[in-house]
């Protein structure tokens, strides 16, 4: 059994999207964000829960930026 979710964050802390990855058929996970992000900066949290582990998922936090140039920092 594998539960696929992700949090989308703002640079405020507040939550903008929850929803679940999409397990494609390469083995691969897919996120759809939400379309028109304002400018700034965000974090995707993800998240992989096997066999019902709740307690400690496999996660990754992910720096996303949009509307401006160079490496997320």
């Amino acid at each position: 059994l594998v539960v696929s979710r992700f949090l989308l964050i703002n640079g405020d802390g507040k939550v903008l999207a929850l929803d679940k990855m999409h397990w494609r058929e390469d083995g691969s996970f897919a996120v759809k964000l939400p379309e028109r992000l304002p400018p700034g900066r965000y974090k995707v949290v993800l998240a992989i829960f096997l066999d019902g582990n709740a307690v400690q998922p496999s996660t990754r936090i992910l720096d996303v930026r949009v509307g401006t140039a160079g490496p997320p920092g």
